[in-house]
């Protein structure tokens, strides 16, 4: 037992280690994206152009909010400025997607068209002004819901900046931009020939330059693309309509952070921090200067601000009796001379103490907002700031956090407040209370309301407004999970027992009151509605009321499915086309109007959707699917990277099975863990004649260049440990064992290519096998030692295959079919072992 815990403290070790290490590199990627992206140079597009840019991480965000802008010029009269959306055909791959959702942004006759399809019906807007003038323009989309503007701006010299504005008005009860990061197009200047794009795109190409792409308010940079034709030239910068940041703040993201050089400042014996802030967040790291254990510290808790100082163990605590998370600006002065330490707000004094005579060593980094990866510092937050930081004077030192040595989740200057989602929690349920503004949200003979929500709670009031005495009332609300929506006069829907929508997961609603129906829509997948008899003209007196109602305030019976303050958040929300910000409530006590708390359930990120076949019985056969076929949507998303995860479990505990019912079989439910076995030692194939593993993964990604890799070791002299094929078998790409070598094969459509070791390699032990690809052009690589170059045969150079790609084996259907392709008659899977490294890039 004492070696067992042993091991499970390694291994714990190793994992927190693995982990830490896995959570730093995607940092460094993350910024080093962020960089690439913030690259402004433009392109210049011509007729055979074509752009696909890398889709932003966060893409999934539009959903029911989409921003775009980019700045263009053209003299020509028609062309593409940007689409971004799915295929024709892309939704069969995708879990809970119906519609191939898409938005273009387009040049017709001289003015730019915006048109959006969400799934039950499109809409395009026209701008007025002429743009094909040679001069630069930008071109500005934002949607929330159904309703979405599009802005063109032109630099009209003395008259200023001209704003021509228009609206879209998205058609049906679809408000859903379905988007997926692995699957959606982001197509900017030109589209492929191959792209099979809706028939409502009247354009394919552009000339002229764009530059400056922003999707979801951040950059997307023209340079980090993921395939492209004929971009080799850049465009010269523009000099009209050029946006000179007038603030020295940032706004910061609540995941990031700015590093500031701290090499020219010395805190040993004074330390003079001022800034101003703004934020609703009740939690965050303002400002932070290290050197081992000692620090200066300003954050947020529970609204408060508190200065913190630690010097040799000595810990000095300032903190303010009020809180300052209501959204406005304060002014904060933090100090330290010699031993005396003093907090101001506002230019009013609220602490001060004594600190120890330590000097506070020289340091070459100071954080503002955020640390990256977070800090070990237990006394002080590890949660990113969420708001806006300016005017930071250091010293005498006035810092302009534009010029920072690294930011990450930040955005120059501090827009205009608005606050798209709010939270309720358990600790301090509440409401908000919106104004009822113009007649639009009257909602008496028509209510159209569209909003997402997360909870994990099963009841819980959305939305509530009636008039003085409640007999006329519009309510949504969750009941035992069930989203419920009532109207007097009207009565009530409910979506279905089947499904129950607390799991912590967004769903995205259009809920609908017509003098002669109600309906609700929910994730653009399911519909409910019911006719009524009754005209269903309500009137409504009282403010509309999100998420609770005043506790003076008591609902009548029957009026709403659940009055349980909602705890979860609302979001993107709008009520007959007009956009909710919460920022504008004429009330909102105990709730919080920064991102939402909740995270989306654990996602498997690392590890491919798997099909295991190690019990499948001989006589298993596959059926066929032809084009005729309505292909059968899996219950993950086809689109998804294939690469193993290798982090190891922190812990190798033998998990307590349940207890055996009596007269059944002695052996328990959940087998026990090995503590001896480890994901490093791999994965055993040839446990029956089609044992096998099939990946499904995007195959494009394979069409003009591959990459594969992984470690095998077997007795035997024949066997498959990789294969993927085409439709027709004609293109294939396949690793296996014949005559105990080891053989590389694929064929492009003109005749297969093949290579062979040299040495053999059925001898028991690990080998590592690389088998790359680059049109024709392949080479295999055993152990870092053997290379050899095949060629595939004829003029084609791109690899057409689909998915599964089978990994130690083959179906039986698949094993016939592709005989000639691999060249073992004999077995065709692999007795052994393969370890869990294989990788495609």
């Amino acid at each position: 037992m004492k070696k067992v815990g042993d091991k499970n403290k390694i291994v714990s070790r190793l994992g927190t280690d693995v982990a830490d290490k896995i959570a730093e590199l995607r940092r460094k990627v993350e910024l080093a994206r962020d960089q690439a992206n913030r690259i402004k140079v433009g392109v210049r597009f011509y007729g055979n152009t074509t752009l696909q840019l890398r889709n932003p991480t966060d893409m999934k965000r539009a959903a029911t909010y989409t921003y775009m802008s980019l700045y263009f010029r053209t003299e020509e009269k028609n062309g593409l400025l940007a689409y971004v959306g799915n295929e024709i055909g892309t939704n069969k791959y995708l879990k809970n997607v119906n519609t191939d959702d898409f938005m273009a942004l387009e040049i017709v006759d001289g003015k730019v068209v915006l048109t959006m399809e969400l799934g039950s019906g499109l809409d395009s807007t026209f701008s007025t002004t002429n743009v094909n003038d040679g001069q630069w323009h930008r071109a500005t989309v934002e949607r929330t819901g159904k309703i979405g503007t599009l802005t063109v701006q032109t630099d009209a010299g003395e008259e200023g900046i001209k704003n021509d504005v228009s609206e879209i008005h998205i058609p049906g009860t679809f408000s859903v931009f379905n988007l997926n990061e692995n699957a959606s197009k982001l197509y900017i200047g030109g589209i492929p020939e191959a792209a099979k794009i809706q028939k409502d795109v009247q354009t394919r190409t552009f000339t002229g330059c764009i530059e400056e792409v922003d999707f979801g308010e951040t950059p997307v940079g023209l340079w980090n693309f993921v395939k492209a034709q004929n971009n080799f030239e850049g465009c010269v910068g523009r000099d009209k309509l050029v946006t000179l940041v007038t603030s020295n703040g940032l706004r910061f993201d609540g995941r990031g952070y700015a590093i500031m050089p701290g090499e020219r400042h010395n805190f040993a014996r004074e330390i003079i921090v001022i800034l101003e802030f703004k934020t609703y967040a009740e939690e965050g790291l303002l400002f932070l200067v290290e050197n081992g254990n000692n620090f200066f510290a300003l954050e947020l808790q529970e609204g408060r601000l508190f200065s913190k100082l630690m010097l040799d163990g000595n810990l000095v605590v300032l903190k303010s009796p009020n809180v300052y998370n209501n959204g406005s600006w304060h002014r904060v002065e933090a100090k330290r001379v010699g031993k005396d330490t003093l907090l101001s707000i506002n230019s009013v004094e609220v602490d001060s103490g004594l600190a120890s005579e330590v000097e506070l060593q020289k340091t070459r980094d100071i954080y503002v907002g955020g640390y990256p990866g977070g800090h070990t510092h237990t006394e002080i937050t590890n949660v990113n700031f969420e708001g806006c930081i300016q005017n930071l004077q250091i010293g005498t030192a006035n810092e302009d956090l534009n010029k920072n040595k690294e930011a990450l989740g930040v955005v120059p200057g501090c827009p205009a407040t608005i606050a798209r989602t709010v939270s309720f929690s358990n600790e301090s349920p509440g409401y908000v209370a919106m104004r009822r503004t113009s007649m639009k949200s009257h909602l008496n003979k028509y209510a159209q309301l569209t909003f997402k929500f997360k909870t994990v709670e099963p009841d819980g009031l959305i939305f509530y407004a009636a008039d003085e005495e409640q007999s006329s009332y519009l309510s949504i609300a969750l009941a035992d999970g069930h989203l419920v929506m009532k109207s007097n006069p009207g009565g009530e829907i409910r979506t279905a027992t089947s499904k129950k929508y607390n799991d912590k997961n967004w769903h995205y609603v259009t809920a609908t009151k017509t003098l002669h129906q109600l309906r609700l829509d929910i994730d653009d997948l399911y519909d409910f509605n019911q006719e009524t008899s009754d005209k269903n003209e309500i009137s409504i007196t009282t403010p509309l009321y999100f998420g609770g109602v005043p506790q003076d305030y008591v609902i009548k019976p029957q009026a709403a499915a659940s009055v349980k303050t909602f705890i979860g958040c609302i979001g993107d929300t709008t009520v007959n086309n007009q956009f909710q910000n919460f920022a504008d409530s004429q009330d909102r006590p105990g709730s919080s109007l920064t991102s939402c708390p909740l995270a989306d359930p654990d996602e498997v990120t690392t590890e491919p959707p798997v099909v295991d076949y190690s019990t499948v019985s001989p006589d298993h056969t596959e059926e066929e699917t032809t084009e005729d076929q309505e292909i059968q949507k899996p219950d993950f998303d086809i689109f998804t990277t294939l690469l193993p995860s290798t982090t190891l479990p922190t812990t190798l505990e033998p998990t307590v099975p349940y207890p055996t019912p009596y007269g059944l079989c002695k052996l328990p439910i959940s087998p026990l863990s090995d503590p001896d076995v480890t994901a490093e030692d791999g994965m055993r194939y040839g446990n029956s004649p089609w044992a096998r593993r099939e990946f499904y993964v995007r195959t494009s990604t394979l069409l003009d260049e591959s990459t594969f890799s992984l470690e095998f070791k077997t007795d035997l002299p024949d066997g498959a440990m990789f294969y993927v094929s085409g439709s027709d078998y004609t293109y294939f790409v396949a690793f296996y064992l014949r005559n105990s070598k080891v053989f590389f094969a694929f064929d492009c459509g003109g005749g297969a290519g093949r290579a062979s070791t040299n040495e053999n390699y059925n001898d028991g032990d690990w080998h590592s096998v690389k088998f790359s690809r680059r049109g024709r052009n392949g080479q295999l690589e055993v152990d870092g030692r053997e290379v050899i170059e095949v060629k595939s045969l004829g003029s084609p150079n791109s690899l057409n295959v689909r998915a599964p790609v089978y990994i130690g084996g083959l179906s039986e259907d698949t094993a016939r079919k592709a005989k000639n392709n691999l060249q073992v008659k004999v077995i065709f899977y692999i007795p052994d072992t393969i370890r869990p490294t294989l990788q495609l890039f």
